[in-house]
């Protein structure tokens, strides 16, 4: 019994792993060198994940209206680490990781570690996918 469910942990994080590196190559520049910033469900939804050490409000505009910079592209190593930390908060603490999208500019808690924002895509970037 015990030799089953050790099997069926190790598929596990090596499924987990598989997710976060498909994740991280989506996130980071590293499809065919054109810089997407998005796995396949976000382009389709018109989102995408940038860099952003600052980020504020701007006044007189719609309460989601913000400014981020320096909003460039993630590197492969920021876009690993946020997808393994956004899986080890999923299947670690799955009741807590419902709280975490309550900070300020509906960020999570991965994505305030790793200095990342989920942000809608220009239209005209768009359109070239």
């Amino acid at each position: 019994m015990v030799e089953f469910s050790s099997e069926i942990i190790i598929l596990e994080v090596i499924n987990r792993l598989g997710a976060c590196f498909f994740e991280a190559i989506f996130l980071s520049d590293m499809v065919g060198g054109i810089p997407l910033g998005a796995t396949p469900g976000k382009l389709i939804l018109g989102i995408c994940v940038v860099y952003a050490t600052k980020i504020t409000a701007v006044e007189n505009r719609p309460r989601e209206t913000v400014l981020v910079y320096p909003a460039t592209h993630l590197s492969f190593p920021v876009a690993f680490a946020r997808s393994a930390l956004k899986n080890a908060l999923i299947t670690i603490i799955f009741p807590m990781c419902l709280f975490t999208v309550f900070f300020q500019f509906n960020r999570t808690t991965y994505d305030l570690i790793c200095n990342v924002i989920v942000v809608e895509m220009n239209p005209n970037e768009r359109r070239r996918f």
